[in-house]
């Protein structure tokens, strides 16, 4: 198993693991991105190399700058908004993305799998790196028993709490960006790709 890892505070790592050898990976092939933290593993992404570096390195280059806050309308956790969202209450609000709507909060995600990780300026202009729980029954078959899914993610959403928020500094975050640009750029070199 090959692994790269991003330290951060709190003695948690974010490791980007792998069966191939990372030098040896080409634009298609799945990696898996998981925060440890507690002793504990959390997935973030399983997803292509190539298109996790591609999320990540432009939201760095956008937070580095300051041009990544969060719409006025998200005056509460990003992350139980999102849950809302996935649920379908109204009370969010839409942007035209495309050829449809997209709700406000999206352009802050990252990634999504077990958990949600955001990536966002506050309103002095920190970069804030913040990670929210999902609901589960997202994903399962409860969502085709209405009325059950409705009660459970009531139950849930309750207690509903931020999963880790920590503020990067401008050095962390230009160093995930050189990274991160370092490997998008030899994968879309070796695989013929163009930014």
């Amino acid at each position: 198993m090959q692994v790269i890892d991003f330290e951060l505070q709190d003695k948690a790592i974010i490791r980007i693991s792998s069966d191939i050898e990372i030098e040896k990976l080409s634009c298609c092939d799945e990696v898996v991105m998981t925060l440890l933290k507690d002793n504990k593993n959390h997935l973030l992404s399983a997803n292509t190399l190539h298109d996790n570096m591609y999320i990540l390195k432009h939201a760095l280059k956008k937070v580095l700058k300051n041009q990544l806050p969060l719409h006025p309308s998200i005056i509460q956790d990003i992350g139980y908004l999102y849950n809302q969202e996935l649920q379908f209450k109204p009370g969010l609000v839409y942007e035209k993305y495309g050829d449809g709507d997209s709700w406000v909060g999206i352009k802050s995600l990252l990634w999504n799998d077990e958990l949600a990780t955001w990536l966002y300026n506050d309103i002095n202009g920190d970069i804030i790196f913040h990670i929210t729980p999902l609901y589960p029954g997202n994903w399962t078959d409860i969502q085709f028993d209405k009325k059950a899914n409705k009660k459970a993610y009531a139950e849930w959403i309750a207690h509903y709490k931020p999963f880790w928020t920590i503020k990067l500094s401008p050095v962390t975050a230009q160093a995930w960006l050189d990274f991160a640009e370092g490997i998008f750029n030899r994968l879309s070199y070796t695989e013929g790709y163009r930014d």
